[in-house]
């Protein structure tokens, strides 16, 4: 065989070619690692959204049975009885807050939630146990290891529980602080790579008690 009359591709050629295509696909790639990056980003922020509003609003049945929200369970408190304890009680700000409430059948209880680390404890103290054997109401972590589609967990960093004071004139025109039935809760959350995501709502205890 005759091996000079068969022509194959030069090293410059080769060079030329890896170096065509490397000009076409970095650009490419670098399209498609932004994309994902983005949505990445955009993923975390809707979960710790989502999280955020739970803590507030309410979310799904798990561990503990359904959980209303910090709205909801103060929509269901015992607003005869006006026990609605924030913190220790010996300050109108803290990371805790318990809510006494009445159920269906007229039987007592309370809710509390509170701020451990990065983590949201919650408890009710009429939730049966996994094991019998254990008291009843025993806290467990609001969000229970739940973690967003990129497999990050749900962390609270911040929460807030305040009683409103009112500001008000006094007839030698200094200001005066009073109390009012208003209670604002501010929740911050954080997952993965969404940075602080911060809600915010208030409760007015009502002024005419429930039977």
């Amino acid at each position: 065989m005759d091996m000079k009359s068969k022509k194959g591709v030069t090293l410059v050629e080769v060079v030329t070619a890896v170096a065509i295509m490397a000009i076409i696909l970095v650009p490419v790639s670098l399209v498609f690692t932004t994309a994902y990056s983005n949505f990445t980003v955009q993923s975390d922020k809707v979960t710790a959204q989502q999280s955020a509003r739970q803590v507030l609003f309410g979310k799904n049945v798990n561990l503990c049975g359904i959980m209303n929200g910090i709205m909801g369970d103060l929509e269901r408190s015992d607003a005869a009885s006006s026990k609605i304890d924030i913190g220790d009680g010996s300050t109108t700000t803290a990371s805790s807050i318990s809510i006494h409430y009445k159920d269906d059948t007229g039987k007592s209880g309370t809710k509390k939630y509170s701020l451990n680390g990065n983590k949201l404890d919650y408890s009710d103290s009429n939730i049966k146990p996994s094991n019998p054997s254990s008291p009843r109401g025993g806290s467990v972590d609001y969000f229970n290891g739940e973690k967003s589609p990129n497999d990050k967990e749900v962390n609270v960093t911040d929460f807030v529980v305040e009683k409103v004071n009112k500001i008000t004139d006094t007839p030698t025109g200094t200001d005066k602080k009073t109390d009012t039935d208003l209670i604002r809760i501010t929740v911050t959350v954080v997952c993965g790579r969404s940075g602080d995501i911060t809600l915010q709502s208030s409760y007015r205890i009502p002024n005419i008690e429930r039977p």
